[in-house]
Protein backbone atom coordinates (compact mmCIF):
# COMPACT_ATOMS: atom_id res chain seq x y z
CA UNK A 1 0.00 0.00 0.00
CA UNK A 2 1.02 3.62 -0.49
CA UNK A 3 -0.66 6.72 0.93
CA UNK A 4 -0.55 10.45 0.23
CA UNK A 5 2.89 12.06 0.22
CA UNK A 6 4.45 15.49 -0.19
CA UNK A 7 6.71 16.92 -2.86
CA UNK A 8 9.82 18.97 -2.21
CA UNK A 9 7.76 22.17 -1.94
CA UNK A 10 5.75 20.70 0.92
CA UNK A 11 2.61 20.35 -1.22
CA UNK A 12 0.53 17.23 -0.79
CA UNK A 13 0.71 14.84 -3.75
CA UNK A 14 -2.60 13.07 -4.22
CA UNK A 15 -1.15 9.68 -5.06
CA UNK A 16 -1.97 6.38 -3.34
CA UNK A 17 -2.83 2.76 -4.03
CA UNK A 18 -3.79 -0.54 -2.43
CA UNK A 19 -2.16 -3.48 -4.22
CA UNK A 20 -2.32 -7.22 -3.68
CA UNK A 21 -0.45 -9.73 -5.85
CA UNK A 22 -0.21 -13.49 -5.73
CA UNK A 23 1.43 -16.15 -7.89
CA UNK A 24 1.14 -19.92 -8.05
CA UNK A 25 3.77 -21.90 -9.98
CA UNK A 26 3.66 -25.63 -10.60
CA UNK A 27 6.62 -27.34 -12.25
CA UNK A 28 7.19 -30.82 -13.66
CA UNK A 29 10.61 -32.14 -14.74
CA UNK A 30 10.26 -35.57 -16.37
CA UNK A 31 13.99 -35.49 -17.18
CA UNK A 32 17.03 -33.34 -16.43
CA UNK A 33 16.67 -31.48 -19.71
CA UNK A 34 12.90 -31.08 -19.78
CA UNK A 35 10.72 -28.75 -17.72
CA UNK A 36 7.01 -28.00 -17.86
CA UNK A 37 5.80 -25.02 -15.82
CA UNK A 38 2.26 -23.77 -15.21
CA UNK A 39 1.84 -20.39 -13.53
CA UNK A 40 -1.14 -18.29 -12.46
CA UNK A 41 -0.64 -14.64 -11.50
CA UNK A 42 -3.28 -12.45 -9.89
CA UNK A 43 -3.07 -8.69 -9.30
CA UNK A 44 -5.71 -6.65 -7.48
CA UNK A 45 -5.19 -2.89 -7.34
CA UNK A 46 -7.82 -0.80 -5.56
CA UNK A 47 -8.26 2.86 -4.62
CA UNK A 48 -5.54 4.04 -7.00
CA UNK A 49 -5.18 7.83 -6.91
CA UNK A 50 -3.33 9.42 -9.83
CA UNK A 51 -1.83 12.84 -9.11
CA UNK A 52 -3.16 15.37 -11.60
CA UNK A 53 -5.44 12.90 -13.39
CA UNK A 54 -9.11 13.53 -14.12
CA UNK A 55 -10.15 10.16 -12.71
CA UNK A 56 -9.04 7.68 -10.07
CA UNK A 57 -8.67 3.93 -10.41
CA UNK A 58 -11.48 2.30 -8.45
CA UNK A 59 -10.02 -1.08 -9.31
CA UNK A 60 -7.64 -2.71 -11.78
CA UNK A 61 -7.76 -6.50 -11.76
CA UNK A 62 -5.58 -8.76 -13.88
CA UNK A 63 -5.32 -12.54 -14.19
CA UNK A 64 -2.57 -14.23 -16.20
CA UNK A 65 -2.32 -17.95 -16.93
CA UNK A 66 0.91 -19.14 -18.56
CA UNK A 67 2.27 -22.52 -19.64
CA UNK A 68 6.02 -22.82 -20.38
CA UNK A 69 7.85 -25.78 -21.86
CA UNK A 70 11.63 -26.24 -22.21
CA UNK A 71 13.31 -29.24 -23.78
CA UNK A 72 17.08 -28.65 -23.64
CA UNK A 73 18.04 -32.01 -25.17
CA UNK A 74 18.27 -32.83 -28.86
CA UNK A 75 14.97 -33.43 -30.63
CA UNK A 76 15.39 -34.18 -34.33
CA UNK A 77 17.42 -31.36 -35.90
CA UNK A 78 16.85 -29.11 -32.87
CA UNK A 79 19.30 -28.90 -30.00
CA UNK A 80 16.57 -27.42 -27.79
CA UNK A 81 12.97 -26.20 -27.95
CA UNK A 82 11.15 -23.54 -25.91
CA UNK A 83 7.41 -22.92 -25.94
CA UNK A 84 5.25 -20.39 -24.14
CA UNK A 85 1.43 -20.05 -24.18
CA UNK A 86 -0.41 -17.42 -22.16
CA UNK A 87 -3.72 -15.67 -21.62
CA UNK A 88 -4.20 -12.41 -19.74
CA UNK A 89 -7.41 -10.63 -18.74
CA UNK A 90 -7.54 -7.09 -17.35
CA UNK A 91 -10.59 -5.29 -15.95
CA UNK A 92 -10.14 -1.60 -15.10
CA UNK A 93 -12.69 0.86 -13.68
CA UNK A 94 -11.98 4.57 -13.26
CA UNK A 95 -14.27 7.40 -12.13
CA UNK A 96 -14.21 10.95 -10.79
CA UNK A 97 -16.43 10.56 -7.73
CA UNK A 98 -15.85 7.36 -5.71
CA UNK A 99 -12.46 8.35 -4.26
CA UNK A 100 -12.69 12.14 -4.36
CA UNK A 101 -15.14 14.96 -3.73
CA UNK A 102 -16.98 15.57 -6.98
CA UNK A 103 -16.01 18.97 -8.38
CA UNK A 104 -16.84 18.38 -12.05
CA UNK A 105 -20.34 19.29 -13.31
CA UNK A 106 -21.01 15.65 -14.23
CA UNK A 107 -20.12 12.27 -12.84
CA UNK A 108 -17.93 10.24 -15.19
CA UNK A 109 -16.69 6.67 -15.22
CA UNK A 110 -14.77 4.55 -17.70
CA UNK A 111 -15.00 0.77 -17.67
CA UNK A 112 -12.39 -1.02 -19.76
CA UNK A 113 -11.32 -4.58 -20.48
CA UNK A 114 -8.28 -6.00 -22.25
CA UNK A 115 -8.09 -9.71 -23.12
CA UNK A 116 -4.91 -11.15 -24.61
CA UNK A 117 -4.10 -14.60 -25.96
CA UNK A 118 -0.64 -15.43 -27.22
CA UNK A 119 2.15 -17.91 -27.60
CA UNK A 120 5.65 -18.50 -28.91
CA UNK A 121 7.63 -21.49 -30.14
CA UNK A 122 11.43 -21.29 -30.56
CA UNK A 123 14.07 -23.83 -31.46
CA UNK A 124 17.87 -23.82 -31.88
CA UNK A 125 19.74 -25.73 -34.56
CA UNK A 126 23.49 -26.16 -34.04
CA UNK A 127 25.74 -27.02 -36.96
CA UNK A 128 29.41 -27.88 -37.31
CA UNK A 129 31.74 -25.00 -36.68
CA UNK A 130 29.64 -23.52 -33.88
CA UNK A 131 26.96 -21.87 -36.02
CA UNK A 132 23.62 -21.58 -34.22
CA UNK A 133 20.30 -21.04 -35.98
CA UNK A 134 17.24 -19.93 -34.02
CA UNK A 135 13.85 -20.22 -35.70
CA UNK A 136 10.45 -19.50 -34.29
CA UNK A 137 6.85 -18.43 -34.59
CA UNK A 138 4.76 -16.28 -32.28
CA UNK A 139 1.17 -15.08 -32.10
CA UNK A 140 -0.74 -12.53 -30.07
CA UNK A 141 -4.34 -11.37 -30.18
CA UNK A 142 -5.63 -8.51 -28.05
CA UNK A 143 -9.28 -7.49 -27.66
CA UNK A 144 -10.03 -4.14 -25.99
CA UNK A 145 -13.24 -2.39 -25.00
CA UNK A 146 -13.61 0.84 -23.03
CA UNK A 147 -16.77 2.88 -22.51
CA UNK A 148 -17.03 6.27 -20.82
CA UNK A 149 -20.31 7.15 -19.11
CA UNK A 150 -21.60 10.54 -17.95
CA UNK A 151 -24.42 11.41 -15.59
CA UNK A 152 -25.76 14.49 -13.83
CA UNK A 153 -25.29 14.00 -10.05
CA UNK A 154 -28.97 14.57 -9.09
CA UNK A 155 -30.18 12.12 -11.73
CA UNK A 156 -27.51 9.43 -11.99
CA UNK A 157 -27.27 8.38 -8.36
CA UNK A 158 -24.02 6.54 -7.85
CA UNK A 159 -23.77 5.09 -11.33
CA UNK A 160 -23.59 7.29 -14.46
CA UNK A 161 -25.32 5.42 -17.27
CA UNK A 162 -25.29 7.70 -20.32
CA UNK A 163 -22.78 6.36 -22.84
CA UNK A 164 -20.66 9.40 -23.72
CA UNK A 165 -17.75 7.85 -25.67
CA UNK A 166 -16.61 4.46 -26.89
CA UNK A 167 -12.97 4.95 -25.93
CA UNK A 168 -11.88 1.57 -27.36
CA UNK A 169 -14.76 0.50 -29.63
CA UNK A 170 -14.29 -3.27 -29.76
CA UNK A 171 -10.67 -3.01 -30.89
CA UNK A 172 -9.06 -6.24 -32.07
CA UNK A 173 -5.36 -6.43 -33.00
CA UNK A 174 -3.69 -9.71 -33.90
CA UNK A 175 -0.10 -10.32 -34.90
CA UNK A 176 1.51 -13.49 -36.26
CA UNK A 177 5.27 -13.52 -36.62
CA UNK A 178 7.91 -15.74 -38.19
CA UNK A 179 11.57 -15.24 -37.31
CA UNK A 180 15.00 -16.68 -37.99
CA UNK A 181 18.38 -15.70 -36.54
CA UNK A 182 21.88 -17.04 -37.07
CA UNK A 183 25.09 -16.55 -35.07
CA UNK A 184 28.30 -17.53 -36.89
CA UNK A 185 31.79 -17.59 -35.32
CA UNK A 186 34.10 -15.90 -37.83
CA UNK A 187 37.42 -16.28 -36.05
CA UNK A 188 38.58 -16.37 -32.45
CA UNK A 189 36.68 -13.66 -30.59
CA UNK A 190 34.64 -12.49 -33.60
CA UNK A 191 31.03 -13.29 -34.38
CA UNK A 192 28.54 -12.42 -37.11
CA UNK A 193 24.82 -12.33 -36.38
CA UNK A 194 21.86 -11.84 -38.67
CA UNK A 195 18.12 -12.03 -38.28
CA UNK A 196 14.95 -11.73 -40.31
CA UNK A 197 11.38 -11.28 -39.05
CA UNK A 198 8.01 -11.19 -40.80
CA UNK A 199 4.80 -10.09 -39.07
CA UNK A 200 1.24 -10.27 -40.33
CA UNK A 201 -0.87 -7.74 -38.43
CA UNK A 202 -4.59 -7.15 -38.77
CA UNK A 203 -6.81 -4.81 -36.79
CA UNK A 204 -10.43 -3.71 -36.65
CA UNK A 205 -12.99 -1.90 -34.49
CA UNK A 206 -16.18 -3.97 -34.31
CA UNK A 207 -18.19 -1.24 -32.52
CA UNK A 208 -17.17 1.66 -34.75
CA UNK A 209 -20.81 2.22 -35.76
CA UNK A 210 -22.31 2.16 -32.26
CA UNK A 211 -23.73 5.54 -31.29
CA UNK A 212 -22.87 7.34 -28.07
CA UNK A 213 -24.20 10.61 -26.65
CA UNK A 214 -25.71 12.81 -29.36
CA UNK A 215 -25.78 9.91 -31.82
CA UNK A 216 -22.05 10.27 -32.56
CA UNK A 217 -20.23 7.05 -33.48
CA UNK A 218 -16.49 6.40 -33.46
CA UNK A 219 -16.65 6.22 -37.27
CA UNK A 220 -18.12 9.74 -37.29
CA UNK A 221 -15.16 11.01 -35.26
CA UNK A 222 -12.59 9.27 -37.47
CA UNK A 223 -14.21 10.70 -40.61
CA UNK A 224 -14.39 14.14 -39.02
CA UNK A 225 -10.62 14.33 -38.49
CA UNK A 226 -8.97 12.08 -41.09
CA UNK A 227 -9.27 12.01 -44.86
CA UNK A 228 -10.33 8.62 -46.21
CA UNK A 229 -10.70 7.07 -42.76
CA UNK A 230 -11.70 3.40 -42.59
CA UNK A 231 -12.06 1.66 -39.19
CA UNK A 232 -13.00 -1.65 -40.82
CA UNK A 233 -10.59 -4.55 -40.93
CA UNK A 234 -7.11 -3.69 -42.21
CA UNK A 235 -3.95 -5.76 -42.47
CA UNK A 236 -0.20 -5.21 -42.78
CA UNK A 237 2.80 -7.25 -43.89
CA UNK A 238 5.82 -6.04 -41.90
CA UNK A 239 9.40 -7.16 -42.48
CA UNK A 240 12.36 -6.40 -40.23
CA UNK A 241 15.86 -7.69 -39.69
CA UNK A 242 19.36 -6.97 -38.49
CA UNK A 243 23.05 -7.52 -39.25
CA UNK A 244 25.61 -7.45 -36.42
CA UNK A 245 29.36 -7.90 -36.36
CA UNK A 246 31.20 -8.35 -33.05
CA UNK A 247 34.96 -7.80 -33.18
CA UNK A 248 36.93 -9.31 -30.32
CA UNK A 249 39.95 -7.30 -29.17
CA UNK A 250 42.76 -7.70 -26.69
CA UNK A 251 42.25 -7.35 -22.93
CA UNK A 252 38.63 -8.60 -23.00
CA UNK A 253 37.36 -5.73 -25.15
CA UNK A 254 34.83 -5.98 -27.94
CA UNK A 255 33.61 -3.63 -30.66
CA UNK A 256 30.26 -4.15 -32.36
CA UNK A 257 28.15 -2.60 -35.07
CA UNK A 258 24.52 -3.33 -35.90
CA UNK A 259 22.38 -2.26 -38.83
CA UNK A 260 18.71 -3.00 -38.24
CA UNK A 261 15.26 -2.45 -39.66
CA UNK A 262 12.40 -2.63 -37.16
CA UNK A 263 8.70 -2.14 -37.79
CA UNK A 264 6.23 -1.11 -35.06
CA UNK A 265 2.51 -1.39 -35.70
CA UNK A 266 0.23 1.21 -34.12
CA UNK A 267 -1.47 0.25 -30.85
CA UNK A 268 -5.18 0.31 -29.94
CA UNK A 269 -5.12 3.89 -28.66
CA UNK A 270 -3.21 5.28 -31.65
CA UNK A 271 -5.57 3.55 -34.08
CA UNK A 272 -9.01 3.72 -32.54
CA UNK A 273 -9.31 5.90 -29.42
CA UNK A 274 -12.62 7.78 -29.73
CA UNK A 275 -12.80 10.18 -26.78
CA UNK A 276 -15.39 12.78 -27.73
CA UNK A 277 -15.97 16.07 -25.91
CA UNK A 278 -18.08 19.21 -26.32
CA UNK A 279 -14.83 21.21 -26.41
CA UNK A 280 -12.85 20.16 -29.52
CA UNK A 281 -9.50 20.78 -27.78
CA UNK A 282 -10.44 18.10 -25.23
CA UNK A 283 -11.14 15.45 -27.87
CA UNK A 284 -8.66 12.62 -28.37
CA UNK A 285 -9.17 10.69 -31.60
CA UNK A 286 -7.17 7.74 -32.93
CA UNK A 287 -6.33 7.34 -36.61
CA UNK A 288 -7.31 4.04 -38.31
CA UNK A 289 -5.23 5.06 -41.34
CA UNK A 290 -1.88 4.97 -39.53
CA UNK A 291 0.95 3.17 -41.27
CA UNK A 292 3.40 1.22 -39.11
CA UNK A 293 6.65 2.87 -38.04
CA UNK A 294 9.76 1.80 -39.98
CA UNK A 295 13.05 2.28 -38.14
CA UNK A 296 16.39 2.05 -39.96
CA UNK A 297 19.00 2.20 -37.21
CA UNK A 298 22.79 2.02 -37.00
CA UNK A 299 24.43 1.18 -33.66
CA UNK A 300 28.15 1.35 -32.82
CA UNK A 301 29.45 0.20 -29.47
CA UNK A 302 32.29 -1.05 -27.32
CA UNK A 303 32.46 -3.13 -24.15
CA UNK A 304 35.36 -4.12 -21.92
CA UNK A 305 35.78 -6.38 -18.91
CA UNK A 306 38.78 -5.76 -16.67
CA UNK A 307 40.00 -6.94 -13.28
CA UNK A 308 38.83 -3.80 -11.49
CA UNK A 309 36.46 -2.24 -13.96
CA UNK A 310 33.99 -3.08 -16.68
CA UNK A 311 31.86 -0.96 -18.93
CA UNK A 312 30.12 -0.46 -22.22
CA UNK A 313 29.11 2.44 -24.44
CA UNK A 314 27.11 2.75 -27.63
CA UNK A 315 25.88 5.43 -30.01
CA UNK A 316 22.99 5.12 -32.42
CA UNK A 317 21.29 6.90 -35.30
CA UNK A 318 17.69 6.04 -36.17
CA UNK A 319 15.93 7.25 -39.32
CA UNK A 320 12.18 6.68 -38.99
CA UNK A 321 9.65 6.65 -41.78
CA UNK A 322 5.98 6.93 -40.74
CA UNK A 323 6.82 7.80 -37.13
CA UNK A 324 3.52 7.76 -35.22
CA UNK A 325 3.23 11.24 -33.73
CA UNK A 326 0.71 12.31 -31.13
CA UNK A 327 -0.21 15.81 -32.31
CA UNK A 328 -2.95 18.45 -32.36
CA UNK A 329 -5.30 19.08 -35.29
CA UNK A 330 -3.95 22.11 -37.16
CA UNK A 331 -5.00 21.24 -40.71
CA UNK A 332 -1.85 19.25 -41.49
CA UNK A 333 -1.77 17.01 -44.56
CA UNK A 334 -4.52 14.39 -44.14
CA UNK A 335 -6.03 16.20 -41.10
CA UNK A 336 -9.41 17.78 -41.82
CA UNK A 337 -9.81 20.03 -38.76
CA UNK A 338 -7.99 22.97 -37.17
CA UNK A 339 -9.62 22.78 -33.72
CA UNK A 340 -6.58 21.55 -31.70
CA UNK A 341 -8.08 18.14 -30.93
CA UNK A 342 -5.48 15.50 -30.03
CA UNK A 343 -4.85 13.31 -33.07
CA UNK A 344 -2.25 10.92 -34.49
CA UNK A 345 -0.43 11.14 -37.81
CA UNK A 346 2.60 9.72 -39.59
CA UNK A 347 5.71 11.89 -40.03
CA UNK A 348 9.37 11.29 -40.78
CA UNK A 349 11.64 11.48 -37.75
CA UNK A 350 15.30 11.37 -36.76
CA UNK A 351 16.57 10.05 -33.45
CA UNK A 352 20.13 9.79 -32.24
CA UNK A 353 21.80 9.37 -28.90
CA UNK A 354 24.14 7.38 -26.72
CA UNK A 355 24.19 5.15 -23.66
CA UNK A 356 27.10 4.32 -21.38
CA UNK A 357 27.55 2.42 -18.15
CA UNK A 358 30.52 1.31 -16.12
CA UNK A 359 31.55 -0.24 -12.81
CA UNK A 360 34.79 0.31 -10.90
CA UNK A 361 35.83 -1.87 -7.95
CA UNK A 362 38.10 0.10 -5.59
CA UNK A 363 38.58 -2.89 -3.30
CA UNK A 364 36.87 -6.05 -2.17
CA UNK A 365 34.24 -3.99 -0.32
CA UNK A 366 33.94 -0.73 -2.28
CA UNK A 367 32.59 -0.20 -5.80
CA UNK A 368 31.06 2.56 -7.91
CA UNK A 369 28.71 2.57 -10.88
CA UNK A 370 28.10 5.26 -13.49
CA UNK A 371 25.42 5.34 -16.19
CA UNK A 372 24.51 8.02 -18.73
CA UNK A 373 21.93 8.31 -21.50
CA UNK A 374 20.92 10.93 -24.04
CA UNK A 375 18.48 11.02 -26.96
CA UNK A 376 17.65 13.73 -29.48
CA UNK A 377 14.32 13.27 -31.30
CA UNK A 378 13.18 15.48 -34.19
CA UNK A 379 10.06 15.48 -36.34
CA UNK A 380 11.77 16.25 -39.64
CA UNK A 381 8.49 16.60 -41.56
CA UNK A 382 7.70 19.79 -39.62
CA UNK A 383 11.22 20.56 -38.32
CA UNK A 384 10.00 20.31 -34.72
CA UNK A 385 11.22 18.58 -31.60
CA UNK A 386 9.32 15.44 -30.59
CA UNK A 387 7.75 16.08 -27.20
CA UNK A 388 8.05 13.91 -24.11
CA UNK A 389 11.68 13.10 -24.88
CA UNK A 390 13.97 12.76 -21.84
CA UNK A 391 17.03 15.02 -21.55
CA UNK A 392 20.56 13.90 -20.65
CA UNK A 393 20.31 11.61 -17.61
CA UNK A 394 23.15 10.45 -15.35
CA UNK A 395 23.44 8.27 -12.23
CA UNK A 396 26.52 7.81 -10.03
CA UNK A 397 26.50 5.41 -7.09
CA UNK A 398 28.96 4.31 -4.41
CA UNK A 399 28.39 1.01 -2.58
CA UNK A 400 29.97 -0.70 0.41
CA UNK A 401 29.44 -4.44 0.56
CA UNK A 402 30.58 -6.44 3.58
CA UNK A 403 28.93 -9.77 3.00
CA UNK A 404 25.56 -9.60 4.72
CA UNK A 405 25.61 -5.82 5.08
CA UNK A 406 25.37 -3.46 2.11
CA UNK A 407 25.27 0.35 2.26
CA UNK A 408 25.18 2.78 -0.63
CA UNK A 409 24.20 6.10 -2.09
CA UNK A 410 23.28 7.33 -5.55
CA UNK A 411 23.29 10.77 -7.13
CA UNK A 412 20.74 11.01 -9.95
CA UNK A 413 20.23 14.01 -12.17
CA UNK A 414 18.82 15.31 -15.43
CA UNK A 415 19.75 18.51 -17.28
CA UNK A 416 17.19 21.10 -18.31
CA UNK A 417 15.03 20.01 -21.24
CA UNK A 418 14.54 22.89 -23.67
CA UNK A 419 13.41 20.87 -26.71
CA UNK A 420 9.71 20.80 -25.83
CA UNK A 421 6.29 20.94 -27.48
CA UNK A 422 4.26 23.06 -25.06
CA UNK A 423 1.79 25.05 -27.18
CA UNK A 424 -1.31 23.08 -28.29
CA UNK A 425 -2.33 26.02 -30.49
CA UNK A 426 0.83 25.63 -32.61
CA UNK A 427 2.25 22.15 -31.98
CA UNK A 428 1.41 18.94 -30.10
CA UNK A 429 1.36 20.58 -26.65
CA UNK A 430 2.37 17.33 -24.93
CA UNK A 431 4.93 19.06 -22.69
CA UNK A 432 4.16 21.34 -19.74
CA UNK A 433 6.88 23.83 -20.69
CA UNK A 434 10.64 23.52 -20.39
CA UNK A 435 11.61 21.19 -17.56
CA UNK A 436 14.27 22.46 -15.12
CA UNK A 437 17.33 20.36 -14.45
CA UNK A 438 17.67 18.67 -11.08
CA UNK A 439 19.96 16.49 -8.97
CA UNK A 440 18.89 14.33 -6.03
CA UNK A 441 20.63 12.02 -3.56
CA UNK A 442 19.26 8.62 -2.53
CA UNK A 443 20.64 6.49 0.31
CA UNK A 444 19.96 2.78 0.72
CA UNK A 445 21.11 -0.33 2.50
CA UNK A 446 20.27 -3.95 3.15
CA UNK A 447 21.03 -6.72 5.61
CA UNK A 448 20.83 -10.43 4.82
CA UNK A 449 19.70 -12.41 7.87
CA UNK A 450 20.20 -15.72 6.06
CA UNK A 451 17.57 -18.32 5.24
CA UNK A 452 16.38 -16.11 2.36
CA UNK A 453 15.31 -13.23 4.64
CA UNK A 454 16.56 -9.74 3.71
CA UNK A 455 15.76 -6.32 5.13
CA UNK A 456 16.09 -3.34 2.78
CA UNK A 457 15.67 0.34 3.68
CA UNK A 458 16.54 3.76 2.36
CA UNK A 459 15.90 7.46 2.03
CA UNK A 460 14.99 8.83 -1.38
CA UNK A 461 15.50 12.52 -2.21
CA UNK A 462 17.52 13.13 0.95
CA UNK A 463 17.56 16.93 0.58
CA UNK A 464 13.77 17.13 -0.02
CA UNK A 465 14.08 18.86 -3.40
CA UNK A 466 11.18 19.68 -5.72
CA UNK A 467 11.66 18.05 -9.13
CA UNK A 468 9.77 16.35 -11.94
CA UNK A 469 10.73 14.09 -14.81
CA UNK A 470 10.29 15.49 -18.31
CA UNK A 471 8.54 12.27 -19.34
CA UNK A 472 5.70 12.50 -16.85
CA UNK A 473 2.83 10.08 -16.35
CA UNK A 474 0.44 13.00 -15.99
CA UNK A 475 0.97 13.70 -19.70
CA UNK A 476 -0.66 10.41 -20.74
CA UNK A 477 -3.92 10.72 -18.79
CA UNK A 478 -6.40 9.21 -21.30
CA UNK A 479 -9.20 11.39 -19.95
CA UNK A 480 -7.44 14.74 -20.23
CA UNK A 481 -5.10 15.48 -23.17
CA UNK A 482 -3.76 18.67 -21.59
CA UNK A 483 -0.12 18.50 -20.48
CA UNK A 484 0.47 18.59 -16.74
CA UNK A 485 3.65 18.39 -14.70
CA UNK A 486 3.44 16.56 -11.36
CA UNK A 487 6.43 16.71 -9.02
CA UNK A 488 7.96 13.54 -7.63
CA UNK A 489 7.79 12.89 -3.85
CA UNK A 490 9.99 14.89 -1.51
CA UNK A 491 12.11 13.17 1.12
CA UNK A 492 10.84 9.60 1.31
CA UNK A 493 11.69 6.90 3.85
CA UNK A 494 11.11 3.29 2.90
CA UNK A 495 11.65 -0.19 4.28
CA UNK A 496 11.04 -3.61 2.78
CA UNK A 497 11.31 -7.07 4.31
CA UNK A 498 11.78 -9.83 1.77
CA UNK A 499 11.41 -13.51 2.58
CA UNK A 500 11.50 -16.48 0.24
CA UNK A 501 10.03 -19.84 1.06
Amino acid sequence: DAAFGFNGNGDEVRSAYNAKDASLILGYTPSDGTRLELSYDVARNDDVLYAGAGMDGVHANSDTLRLRYKHMDALGVFSNIRADIYTANVDHLMDNYSLRTLTAPVKAKTDSTSDTLGGRLLGDIRTEGGTVWTVGIDYQNNERNADRFFGLPPLSGNDPNTLQSLMWPGVSISQTGLMAEVAVPVRTGDRFKAGLRYDYVDHSASRADQAALGGTTPRDLYNQYYAGSNPDRSDQHNVGGFLTYELGMANHAMLFTTLSRAVRAADATELYLAANHAMPSMRWIGNPNLAPEKHLQLDLGISKEGRRWSGSASVYYDQVNDFILRDRAHGQEGILQTDSATIYRNVTARLYGFEAQGTYRFSHHWSSQLSMAYVNATNTTDDRAIGQTPPFDARLSLDYNAGRLMLGGMVHGQVRQTRVEDDPARNSGVDAGENPGWTILNLYGSYDFGNDVTLRAGINNVFDLAYAYTVNRANVDPFNPEALRVNEPGREYWMRLQARF
